[in-house]
């Protein structure tokens, strides 16, 4: 299956591991609805993690997860050992991932508000990697979407230089469109 990514985005080796894995969904779908589309994104997402991170996520299964939903849909994270009066905490070191995933709102009137809304969460987690997943039924209608979404990016003042999203849009039955954003 060819990987459709927009020519301009700079992805890095794990971005590009990201859409290798995701562009692999037809073949993980285990139903036809959004349920399962997304048990399937994060099932993928859980077998590339970095070794000895933790994921959080309810949607998963709890031999694949360390914890239910925190803050974000997805949450790959990292912690540390440190002791307080002779006790041992673990405690938040990095988070590596965040994923924020949307399907079927393209049907909506409010589709924009709705995409806005979890994409904005994105914007204020301190995170290595954000990924946006999102479905469209045309690829002209997704880029103008992402276009949108970017400038949203650009205008937030805490989103800082260098920061990256990596934007995954399902085109309705056929593929992945993948586009990278770097402020």
């Amino acid at each position: 299956m060819i990987l459709n990514i927009n020519s301009n985005s700079k992805l890095d080796n794990y971005e590009f591991e990201l859409c290798e894995n995701l562009n692999q969904i037809l073949y993980k779908i285990k139903g036809d609805t959004n349920k399962f589309w997304t048990i399937a994104v994060f099932e993928i997402l859980s077998k590339i993690k970095k070794d000895n991170n933790k994921i959080a996520c309810s949607k998963l299964e709890s031999s694949l997860k360390d914890c239910g939903e925190w803050l974000f849909d997805y949450v790959e994270y990292s912690e540390n050992e440190i002791n307080f009066n002779n006790v041992i905490y673990s405690v938040l070191s990095d988070i590596h991932l965040i994923v924020e995933c949307e399907w079927n709102f393209y049907r909506k009137e409010n589709y924009f508000i709705d995409l806005k809304y979890d994409f904005e969460k994105l914007l204020v987690g301190k995170s290595n990697y954000r990924l946006f997943i999102f479905e469209n039924d045309n690829l002209e209608k997704a880029k103008e979407i992402i276009n949108n979404l970017k400038i949203i990016a650009l205008n937030f003042g805490k989103f800082e230089k260098e920061e990256r999203i990596l934007f995954a849009v399902w085109i309705k039955g056929k593929h992945f469109y993948f586009e990278n954003y770097v402020k």
